[in-house]
């Protein structure tokens, strides 16, 4: 059958689909994939000619066909490259308005890909390669991003070195993901290698520079070292401000992350300047509706929480814990974040009951989770003195009732 097929055209488009997993694929993914003109009234054409089966906005090859294809008429790596490269482009981690915890079908397609050509070693494997340490990384399941950038920097140490701008794409990853772990030193060490490469090869007035600013003062941060931090992420809010301008969204990153900061160091009306700068610029963007709108709810909600407007930073939480929902799930360790920190506020609230609540569900994404994560202590530390609380107004008389709280 194949061929008597006399539309070239759809016979390219066939080999191609044929590396794609036998499963429901979303037009939208073969859209941006293979990026072919007038490509609808293509697979509506192998639709009607029984190559394709078609469901809603869905296609598949099946099994059979691929296979028979495979053997049959198999195409040659060099002419698929294209749609690999097509993936990784608009699959970039560099990319802050992607929404990439929305876009996890591509998981199993980019998993065939590097399977079936595991033998291959360059660019366009690193890219796919890149692309699903991102994917991976969004959903929360860090071990996993890490183990595919790992072989992505081996493939890249391999053929371009390890002071290539290639290496440091991959370190700036690996410092990204270590930092979610809680792995700061290692975190550290890649920011600085990378920044290093990037300040060399590029110049210090760079927007990818400026990335590795801002990654490595909250590595920073977290260290306790807020002099350090800050200092840091002056120079990323200095190069962004300049090349990308105040209303971009690594702008905002930066704005955001400068608030954590200044939050730490007790400067909470420095802090909430610079988070209303952030949430300004996410919410022209996004229209509120974006993971990274979330994160400054969150951080917003806290400086709230510090400053001891309770019902602002309720309000806020609560709409960073319906974006997260939305966007990450119900297991991501962002919502373990919110969750601790609306338990937080309820205890401030004297209201115990709603924050043992919130903290025992925080908790409970802690412990599903593939590895240790840094923040284990500390919910269970909050946990114990929300049931210390709650047992002291057990014990309380008539006198102190509402003392520890309020609704026990």
């Amino acid at each position: 059958q194949f061929a008597k097929e006399s539309d070239d055209e759809l016979k390219s488009l066939l080999q191609y689909l044929s590396i794609f997993p036998s499963i429901e694929i979303e037009f939208s993914i073969f859209e941006k994939s293979l990026a072919l003109d007038k490509l609808r009234v293509k697979l509506q054409k192998l639709v009607d000619r029984g190559w394709l089966i078609k469901k809603e906005e869905s296609y598949k090859l099946h099994q059979i066909i691929k296979t028979f294809l495979q053997i049959e008429h198999p195409i040659v790596y060099e002419e698929v490259i294209f749609i690999f490269e097509n993936i990784a482009t608009f699959i970039d981690p560099e990319d802050s308005t992607l929404i990439a915890a929305k876009l996890s079908a591509y998981i199993p397609i980019i998993e065939l890909f590097l399977e079936s050509y595991h033998d291959k070693k360059d660019r366009y494997i690193c890219g796919l390669q890149d692309s699903i340490t991102y994917l991976y990384y969004s959903l929360g399941k860090y071990i996993i991003a890490l183990k595919y950038q790992e072989k992505a920097l081996n493939i890249r140490e391999t053929l371009f070195g390890d002071s290539s701008a290639d290496a440091a794409n991959s370190y700036v990853l690996l410092g990204v993901i270590y930092f979610e772990i809680g792995r700061l030193s290692e975190a550290l060490f890649y920011q600085q290698k990378a920044m290093i490469l990037r300040e060399e090869i590029l110049g210090k007035i760079h927007q990818d520079v400026a990335a590795c600013y801002n990654h490595i003062s909250m590595v920073y941060q977290d260290m306790k070292k807020s002099s350090k931090a800050l200092e840091y992420q002056q120079n990323a809010i200095a190069i962004r401000e300049k090349i990308l301008g105040e209303k971009h969204s690594d702008t905002a990153s930066s704005y955001n992350n400068i608030a954590l900061i200044y939050q730490d160091m007790k400067k909470l009306d420095v802090a909430l300047h610079y988070e209303q700068k952030a949430i300004a610029i996410y919410e022209g963007i996004f229209e509120g509706e974006h993971p990274n709108v979330a994160s400054c709810y969150n951080n917003l909600a806290e400086i709230y929480r510090g400053m001891g407007r309770l019902s602002e930073a309720l309000k806020y939480q609560q709409k960073a814990i319906e974006l997260r929902k939305f966007f990450l799930g119900d297991t991501h360790p962002d919502l373990m974040v919110s969750y601790n920190n609306m338990a937080l506020i309820y205890l401030q609230l004297k209201e115990c009951q709603k924050a043992k609540e919130f903290m025992i569900q925080g908790l409970a994404i802690l412990q599903n989770l593939s590895y240790l994560h840094p923040s284990v202590q500390t919910v269970t530390s909050n946990l114990k003195s929300i049931e210390i609380s709650i047992k002291k107004q057990q014990k309380a008389g008539y006198k102190d009732k509402g003392r520890f709280c309020k609704d026990v």
